[in-house]
């Protein structure tokens, strides 16, 4: 056991400059004297070339030796190399039945089998309720990452039902050892009290720790939070500067807040770049992005008008409920612009967006009942939805209302 302590020590180089040959020196002397993981080292030496000649075959071998000890590194390279095809015929299932035997007898490594089935492999079936399972080892065995992945499942009903104090206890002891997902998923938890009473300092602690370490959704809520002033003093220069390390890492949440924040002044206006980062937060699927990008193509605005990209953007969002992209389909809808008039798919998209109290939506409706397009007229329904439009800032509401006392 000294001989492969020692072989480690020159292989990591603790507290001696890094050795590799050396290193497989002792490792081969540990393996020789029947060590088991000696033999799950040397195995792995020789099949990847570690400071030797690489010797598939050989490796193989000392692999095999040492998983037949039932030794938990031994089951793990073996299964290595049936998952990679080496010396042996690439086999995934056998590699992760290894791998599997690995941790149940102590060590292995939890993130792979989270890994193998939180996504699939070849001719290993997807699984979420194993994966929760193994991210929950990882997790009692003090592994960060897997504490905020088990924590997450918890939290977001993944593998398994909702199990929020699971979650809370989980997600705290990653983000307390540094985990960044750790720290944005409890920052979500007390944002919102899900959970936990609701907290905007702790929200704000947690939401920094992960934004320092780049995660480009708590880079976008701490800008969000400097620009509304919640739970620090505003700052829109500060947010600003958050919003941006979010959107230059690609988070679509983020790209289009600094889009906004570049129509709205608060940051320097770039049109090009407004374009940009709509196009590439709405290619991610961000509602928000799509449906402004539509607009921008309606009316040719920053760029070259083409009335059947809005309109495509606009179904998109609209799909996910976005109420200025329902207003505006409704409105092509009316109008008979890019496609046929269609009064009925107008009331229903607008009353989508009516119940989000889109002002627009409300009045237009007033109109529809006004016109008796495509619902029998009533002037007594249209008031009723021009009295709610008012309410809500609409002016052209108010007019009608004048023009019916």
């Amino acid at each position: 056991m000294g001989q492969f302590a020692y072989g480690v020590i020159l292989r990591k180089g603790q507290g001696v400059a890094e050795n590799m040959a050396a290193a497989a020196t002792w490792i081969e002397r540990s393996a020789m004297a029947g060590y088991p993981r000696g033999m799950a080292a040397w195995g792995e030496f020789l099949a990847y070339g570690r400071g030797v000649a690489a010797n598939p075959a050989r490796g193989l071998d000392f692999a095999q030796r040492a998983a037949e000890t039932g030794d938990p590194a031994g089951l793990e390279g073996l299964g290595n190399l049936y998952m990679e095809g080496l010396a042996v015929r690439k086999d995934v299932p056998k590699g992760v039945q290894l791998w599997e035997k690995a941790v149940q007898a102590g060590g292995g490594s939890a993130r792979n089998m989270y890994a193998v089935y939180s996504n699939g492999d070849e001719g290993v079936a997807k699984d979420l309720p194993k994966a929760r399972r193994y991210a929950l080892v990882g997790a009692e065995r003090g592994d960060p990452v897997l504490q905020g992945t088990a924590g997450s499942m918890f939290f977001r009903a993944e593998g398994g039902p909702a199990d929020l104090p699971k979650a809370l206890y989980w997600l705290t002891q990653g983000a307390n050892q540094g985990d960044a997902q750790s720290q944005e998923t409890l920052a979500r938890m007390y944002d919102a009290g899900t959970g936990v009473p609701k907290d905007i300092n702790l929200a704000v602690k947690w939401n920094r720790a992960a934004a320092e370490q780049g995660r480009g959704y708590a880079q976008w809520v701490l800008g969000l939070y400097y620009a509304r002033g919640s739970g620090v003093r505003q700052d829109m220069a500060e947010a600003v500067r958050w919003v941006r390390k979010s959107a230059a890492q690609g988070n679509p949440y983020g790209q289009t807040e600094l889009a906004m924040m570049m129509l709205g002044g608060a940051a320097e206006k770039n049109p090009a770049e407004v374009v940009r980062l709509f196009k590439s937060a709405s290619e991610q699927g961000d509602a928000v992005a799509a449906a402004n990008l539509g607009e921008m193509y309606y009316l040719g605005r920053d760029i070259a008008k083409n009335l059947p990209e809005a309109i495509r953007l606009w179904k998109a969002a609209a799909e996910q409920g976005n109420a200025m992209a329902q207003f505006d389909l409704g409105y092509v809808n009316f109008k008979s612009e890019g496609v046929p008039q269609n009064y009925a798919e107008t009331m229903r998209l607008w009353r989508l967006a009516a119940a989000q109290e889109h002002p627009n939506a409300i009045g237009g409706i007033g109109e529809l009942y006004e016109g008796g397009l495509g619902v029998s007229k009533d002037i007594g329904e249209a008031k009723r939805w021009w009295k709610r439009a008012a309410a809500l800032g609409n002016k052209e509401a108010e007019g009608l209302l004048r023009k019916y006392p």
